[in-house]
């Protein structure tokens, strides 16, 4: 795999601090805040009144407060959806500028470029503090980290990035799908529930905290849903058809139009990597389909 990074432009981050940060944001989000050690993180979503997910964030403990790691525009909606609770509660919450923001490393020449600047390694589900910022590590297999600044611009920002080559999102979606994370967008906000993301599998959500926005119907869906769909990664040959892809509908043996495959990324020269979600029997049943121009689709579990 070829190492790359993401720039600061891809990402937000939000700062909650003061002596109700923590109360105010265990009422609202899915993840429990309050069993957070200082310097580790969670992943967590913000939900609407009936369970819809409004968008998913890095969640992790540090310093004084607390800090969000948000996609583009996704810091904003959090900021809209939560505003209104602020002034029961004694704390603030900041849309950090973007000298603050993230900046995503991925490959094994990553870990080489934290070590020629002198930063530390982090292990898999801490933030690892350094003078300026924390880094985390989202995952070791590939590697793949976080950098955030507590300061406008750290010694990685000034570093010679010669090595990496500058991403343009798809392959950093292309991991996050690889390891069970849905690549949420501003478009998916408000149609899609924690367990349709598969959230509840994926350490988004507590079912042992207290009350938050959306609760009863997560919980509810967790002890009596029973789920008919789920979504599968769907590996996909790169071909003509493909050229921009967006959204390609599969089918079944029979002809019949069974998904839409989304989110679609280029993995390499060869193959495109996609999201569909797809009745549990069918693919139970199937580990391919085919698109209408013929291309074969291979499901795997996401």
């Amino acid at each position: 795999m070829q190492s790359f990074y993401l720039d600061p432009s891809h990402f937000e981050r939000i700062s909650v601090s003061g002596s109700d940060a923590e109360r105010f944001l265990q009422g609202q989000v899915t993840c429990d805040v309050a069993a957070l050690d200082e310097n580790t993180f969670t992943y967590g979503a913000v939900c609407t009144n009936k369970g819809r997910v409004i968008t998913p964030f890095l969640l992790g403990k540090h310093g004084d407060g607390f800090q969000l790691v948000f996609g583009k525009d996704l810091g904003k909606l959090f900021m809209t959806a939560l505003k209104k609770f602020l002034p029961f509660y004694k704390c603030k919450m900041e849309l950090l500028d973007a000298s603050h923001s993230c900046i995503g490393l991925a490959g094994p020449e990553s870990a080489g470029i934290l070590q020629a600047q002198q930063l530390p390694m982090p292990t898999t589900g801490s933030l690892t503090p350094f003078d300026g910022g924390w880094i985390a590590m989202l995952s070791l297999e590939p590697l793949q980290f976080l950098v955030c600044p507590d300061v406008s611009g750290t010694a990685l920002q000034q570093a010679d990035m010669k090595t990496l080559e500058r991403d343009d999102g798809t392959r950093w979606q292309a991991q996050l799908m690889q390891h069970g994370h849905f690549p949420f967008s501003v478009a998916d906000s408000e149609h899609y529930t924690a367990q349709d993301l598969h959230y509840d599998r994926k350490g988004y959500v507590s079912f042992t905290k207290g009350c938050y926005t959306g609760q009863e119907i997560v919980a509810r869906m967790h002890y009596r849903g029973k789920i008919k769909k789920q979504f599968y990664l769907v590996k996909l040959p790169s071909s003509a058809e493909l050229h921009d892809p967006v959204e390609v509908t599969l089918i079944d043996d029979s002809g019949a139009e069974r998904a839409h495959c989304i989110k679609i990324v280029r993995l390499d020269a060869h193959d495109c990597l996609g999201l569909a979600e797809l009745p549990l029997e069918l693919a139970e049943q199937q580990t391919t389909l085919t698109t209408r121009e013929g291309t074969r689709a291979e499901l795997a579990p996401f």
